[in-house]
């Protein structure tokens, strides 16, 4: 018998159904991921009220995440029919089962309408794990066991790309930028939340420490994320560790592997965050 995930990433290809203008100024905050919040909730609670109840009145770490809008560019716009695709991730087993019951016959199911903010669009695939790099479902166990049970030293090089603005708080204060002991910081607290198995706390102080920022191509982006805007880094960061511990190297790679389904930072909910490992050439 499988074992049903607890972890899943659900992406929808959708078409335009009006046309979305483009505009010619950089300050444009426009962002969509306070829309398809409520696109999630709305679909969570068709497929489980309990659930979608019990989350809206949660004040803690939040089991999913959801993405923006993806496909449409902001000197283009998105024409009628254009397609675009957008995401959604639940990091605990009865999120992932209500998200692939609005998915097979609910809210999210294809051929279905739904408003993104202001832009009517029509759900027109719901996309393959073979097709789209951010598609998967596992399990925390199936996740960690290859890096957790190896007898070999896992990759020294954690090479990691943030397609939606990312930010960290620490001390009080708002960072817009992926510093190693912020990034999986976040990443060790969503994983100690949910995940039957506990990585040790000390895995922080490790990254602090031990890890060094080798190369990134990062923008800052700012969008407007209900009423405020927030800036947040996007593109790709690489770190490599300077102490090749084999342990401590194999808890970094879980957590890397993780961050396609819990995001990264702050706002993880709103579509802020969102984040993958990606191959790079490693060395040594």
């Amino acid at each position: 018998m499988t074992t049903p995930p607890d972890l899943r990433s659900v992406v929808l290809r959708v078409q335009a159904l009006d046309t979305l203008p483009a505009t010619e100024t950089h300050k444009d905050t426009r962002f969509w991921g306070s829309a398809l919040h409520s696109v999630f909730m709305t679909a969570l609670a068709q497929s489980d009220p309990a659930l979608a109840k019990h989350l809206h009145d949660k004040n803690d770490i939040m089991p999913f995440t959801v993405s923006d809008l993806y496909g449409w560019k902001r000197n283009a716009g998105l024409a009628i029919n254009q397609d675009a695709w957008i995401r959604f991730t639940g990091l605990t087993a009865d999120v992932c089962h209500a998200l692939q019951a609005a998915v097979q016959h609910g809210n999210l199911k294809v051929g279905n309408g739904l408003m993104i903010d202001d832009l009517p669009v029509r759900i027109v695939e719901h996309v393959q794990t073979a097709d789209h790099a951010w598609v998967g479902q596992t399990t925390y166990e199936a996740l960690s066991a290859p890096w957790l049970l190896s007898k070999q030293t896992a990759p020294a090089y954690l090479q990691f790309k943030l397609s939606s603005p990312t930010r960290f708080k620490r001390d009080g204060h708002w960072i817009p930028h992926p510093l190693p002991d912020l990034v999986f910081g976040s990443l060790l607290s969503k994983w100690n939340k949910f995940a039957p198995i506990e990585l040790p706390p000390e895995l922080k102080r490790f990254s602090a420490e031990c890890l060094a920022t080798s190369h990134f191509r990062l923008n800052t982006r700012t969008v407007n994320v209900k009423g405020s805007n927030r800036p947040g880094a996007e593109g790709i960061v690489r770190f490599v560790a300077t102490n090749r511990d084999r342990y401590w190297l194999s808890c970094l790679q879980v957590l890397a592997q993780f961050s396609r389904y819990c995001g990264l930072g702050a706002g993880t909910t709103m579509g802020l965050g969102q984040c993958r490992v990606i191959q790079q050439k490693t060395r040594g």
